[in-house]
């Protein structure tokens, strides 16, 4: 699905608490959003593509997927200065990201979700599931989107050792989670602990409302879409290479939602978001489930 230009005109809500004052709302289907400054001249389009189809897709055979299905996909996203992620870039990606008062925001998410039957697609095959959480900023790659992630822990060791030659930063923790479901749909709560030994990580969230469209955003789906929908997945693999690592997935559903306890030890270890900031998110958002097709993992080419 391609989306066309749009306008920012006017501050976004960034949620619960205060946020940094950046751009507000695009008119539906944006491809770009256009930042303006606070005297109203244009600066230069962001990078900011609500779009997310890749531009380059691959028709790998069975024998060289596996699959799975995500289950209770709990994402948190902030929105954090740019500059602060300049040094974990990886060559030919650029950050998406929003601009106003002369500063560029960039979005960072944590993630955790329940990875269920992981298998190879080709046939029979014996399946694992695991627990994983992950850190992720969203960018481009010429006309592809997707993620860059950043730090991945996995509950099991089989799991860890396979997703480490993709993800250096990957760490072994225990998970224990609570979900309390709400019988009319969405979650009353949901609560995690990521244990990692050096680092322990806080969640816990409320999403039982429909999701909204926090500025820029046009619409509720453009939103969910814009952080959910990432086809490309890009890390620095043990191997000491950059990777991409695409998968194929329907859009989520997703319910929004409100932030009642976090703390991201590495957030804070890579200097992106300090304590007191990782309680203001811009989003919420709480997923049930969704079949995942991944793909073989491929060298990044030059920039």
């Amino acid at each position: 699905m391609a989306c066309g230009p749009a306008q920012v005109t006017a501050p976004l809500d960034c949620g619960p608490g205060t946020g940094p004052d950046v751009p507000g709302p695009a008119t539906p289907m944006g491809r770009q959003v256009v930042a303006m400054n606070t005297r109203g001249s244009e600066t230069q389009p962001s990078s900011l593509a609500l779009g997310s189809d890749p531009a380059t897709v691959r028709d790998d055979p069975p024998a060289f997927r596996a699959e799975l299905d995500v289950r209770d996909f709990a994402l948190v996203t902030y929105l954090v200065p740019a500059e602060r992620l300049a040094s974990l870039l990886l060559p030919g990606l650029e950050l998406q990201t929003v601009d106003r008062h002369e500063t560029s925001w960039a979005f960072v998410s944590a993630s955790c979700f329940l990875n269920h039957e992981l298998r190879w697609a080709a046939g029979p095959s014996p399946t694992w599931t695991f627990y994983q959480s992950t850190y992720r900023t969203y960018v481009r790659r010429g006309e592809d989107v997707g993620t860059l992630f950043l730090a991945s822990y996995v509950e099991t060791l089989p799991a860890t050792l396979g997703q480490k030659l993709g993800l250096a930063n990957t760490q072994r923790a225990r998970f224990a989670v609570d979900i309390d479901r709400d019988p009319s749909g969405g979650y009353r709560s949901y609560r995690a602990v990521i244990d990692a030994g050096d680092d322990r990580a806080h969640l816990e969230v409320s999403a039982t409302e429909a999701p909204h469209a926090p500025e820029p955003f046009g619409s509720p789906d453009d939103h969910v879409r814009f952080l959910t929908h990432r086809l490309h997945g890009y890390a620095h693999a043990a191997t000491g290479l950059p990777i991409d690592a695409q998968v194929e997935h329907d859009e989520m559903v997703a319910y929004g939602g409100r932030l009642l306890r976090a703390y991201f030890p590495p957030l804070d270890a890579m200097g992106l978001l300090d304590p007191t900031e990782q309680r203001r998110p811009y989003s919420v958002l709480v997923a049930p489930g969704v079949r995942f097709q991944l793909l073989a993992p491929i060298p990044m080419a030059a920039p």
